[in-house]
């Protein structure tokens, strides 16, 4: 059993890295051309939106997290009978919040436009835009609660093939009708359009997997409300506070300063969230097969699952943060065709910095919660950071204005993330020496950033995309190179274990 998981680990793995890879390029690419139609405050207009339909996703989030740990237990086991029945209550839920959620965007779409600061002139328009766009949203969680059964038997991969194609069908559509001239409202569609191929695509392959499934609203029963209530407990408070976290920034910005600043803080978020993005695809996989290897009580292979993990996130969160901080004047250069824009560097140097320790000290971390069951220890971490978050966002919008919640989302991931990794060692009994072999990574990687830096500002600026990108190439490659032979030579990672990475495919031990 043990050796199965570890075979879906890393086949799923690997397939998410290059979705994650080509729904990264993809949106690098349709940010600019959304720009250029747009503005950079209609970009912001839209970014806002997306974080009003962020804070709606938390019952979304909640659903489908909930039943993926449920699901991963009922698949260790071999009981089908929950599978089906975890998604038809995933349905009946969504269904309930629909009905109550968009009725009440709609009645209240022009308060929520105007407080965002909209220009009164596109106030109707973006209004019914807003309206249309939670509904989409929200009628998308139907496609999360089918991901998270096609993950929880293990192939999450075949869930993020789906979901890549959705959004290449969105981005395509929003593509064509913004060409069209449609404005935003090319950008709702394209959402809608690519919800719905995806969704088409995950019903075909659970079908193929499940031929008895059927696809019916149902409510839990009491045993199960009291089987589910303490972990759905558990992701209510850490979603909540996750959605309000993440989206709170955007909503802040524009409402005390203009949705212009959104449209910085998200191209600065689209550049930070490289972190996430190249080690997300170890995420969702690993809540699936630590859960498998729980239910059979193997805890040793949870622990060597949750060794091999955390190095590896550590080791492609060095990478990353080199290419960005070391070179993000080039990378806006290449893709937005200028230089760097003062207010987002100012954005994305903190954004990164609080990122990279949120995603080493704590991705791999919540996951392994998650997937064993222990949401609670999450949860404690979470609450920390909302309210270190809340006090510190108050004091720094009063004392430097809307940019200070960008300083305290920062300071709270570092500080939050500290305490959680204490908080998950001291708990679950995991060995310190796993994380404090990350962390001498991150300080390899941190060292070699500067460097990376200090080059390039020898450097003339490129006057072309074309030579920003051969700049970015010929600094950012032999730093990276520098970094892995590091890593070697000081002993902390193996060249064995540098392989295994590069392979995903390392099963031994």
């Amino acid at each position: 059993m043990r050796t199965a998981v570890w075979d879906g680990l890393f086949r799923n793995s690997a397939l998410a890295l290059v979705c994650r890879v080509v729904t990264a390029l993809s949106a690098f690419c349709i940010i600019p051309f959304i720009i250029s139609r747009l503005g950079i405050a209609g970009y912001g207009v839209w970014e806002t939106l997306i974080a009003l339909g962020g804070i709606l996703f938390v019952l979304q989030n909640i659903i489908s997290n909930t039943l993926l740990w449920w699901m991963s237990q009922a698949y260790g086991r071999g009981d089908h009978e929950t599978l089906y029945r975890s998604a038809g209550i995933g349905l009946g839920s969504l269904g309930l919040f629909f009905l109550v959620t968009v009725p009440a965007v709609w009645l209240a779409r022009e308060p929520l436009t105007l407080f965002i600061n909209v220009p009164a002139a596109e106030v109707p328009e973006v209004a019914r835009l807003l309206a249309i766009y939670v509904a989409v949203y929200v009628a998308g969680g139907v496609n999360e609660i089918l991901a998270a059964m096609v993950t929880a038997s293990q192939r999450m991969g075949e869930a993020l093939v789906f979901q890549t194609a959705g959004r290449l069908m969105n981005y395509g559509c929003a593509i064509g009708l913004l060409l069209a001239g449609h404005g935003m409202g090319s950008l709702v569609a394209g959402s809608a359009i690519g919800s719905v191929v995806y969704g088409a695509l995950l019903v075909r392959t659970l079908r193929r997997l499940y031929p008895g499934i059927r696809f019916r609203p149902l409510f839990p029963s009491r045993r199960e409300i009291a089987e589910l209530y303490r972990y759905t407990g558990f992701m209510f408070i850490i979603s909540v506070v996750a959605a309000m976290r993440e989206q709170a920034d955007k909503i802040i910005l524009a409402a005390f300063a203009s949705p212009t600043w959104v449209g910085y803080y998200g191209i600065a978020l689209r550049l930070a969230s490289l972190l996430l993005e190249f080690n997300r695809f170890f995420f969702q996989p690993l809540i699936a097969a630590s859960g498998a290897l729980q239910a059979r009580g193997d805890r040793d292979g949870v622990c060597i699952l949750y060794r091999r993990v955390v190095l590896s996130v550590a080791v492609c969160t060095g990478m990353v943060f080199i290419g960005v901080m070391g070179g993000y004047d080039r990378i806006m250069s290449f893709w937005l065709g200028s230089s760097a824009i003062p207010q987002v560097t100012e954005m994305l140097l903190l954004l990164v910095l609080g990122n990279s320790f949120a995603v080493i000290l704590a991705g791999p971390q919540t996951s392994i919660c998650r997937g064993i069951g222990r949401a609670g220890v999450e949860t404690v971490y979470v609450l920390f950071r909302l309210l270190f978050d809340l006090v510190l966002t108050v004091l720094l919008v009063t004392l430097i204005g809307a940019m200070g919640t960008v300083y305290a989302t920062a300071a709270s991931r570092i500080v939050g993330t500290l305490l959680f990794t204490w908080l998950f060692h001291h708990t679950l009994q995991m060995p310190v020496r796993w994380v404090m072999s990350a962390v001498g990574v991150f300080a390899v990687a941190l060292l070699l950033a500067g460097v990376t830096r200090g080059v390039f500002s020898l450097l003339a600026f490129p006057v072309s995309r074309g030579e920003s990108l051969l700049s970015f190439s010929i600094v950012v490659l032999p730093a990276c190179g520098l970094y892995l032979w590091a890593l070697v030579l000081s002993g902390i990672v193996t060249r064995e274990e540098i392989m295994s990475m590069m392979s995903l495919g390392h099963r031994k031990g």
